[in-house]
């Protein structure tokens, strides 16, 4: 499963903060510099970063933490199978 983060959010939450931001500092070690479509239509927001899930465990602690601490409206994670297209909002399920 391939992720990604919208955009916008990250752009946001970077201007928005006068300090550094724990959900970008969070972030750094797995946001690529690999943009992705997530939205087939012209939106102004229809741009995510891929994450990098070269390890997996570590993605996935990161994107636990994010479905704990952070609102889903604040940002937005998508998820496709083949990081090509078919994005969906990511359903991050709590670990067993």
């Amino acid at each position: 499963m391939k992720y990604a983060v919208q955009l916008a959010d990250i752009a946001i939450r970077a201007y928005n903060t006068t300090t550094i931001d724990p959900v970008l500092l969070l972030l750094q070690p797995v946001l690529t510099k690999i943009a992705v479509k997530i939205k087939p239509d012209d939106a102004l927001d229809n741009v995510g970063m891929l994450l990098d899930d070269s390890d997996p465990e570590r993605l996935d602690a990161i994107l636990q933490l994010l479905r704990l601490k952070v609102d889903h409206r604040d940002l937005r994670v998508y998820q496709s199978e083949t990081g090509r297209g078919s994005w969906k909002r990511a359903k991050i399920e709590e670990e067993q």
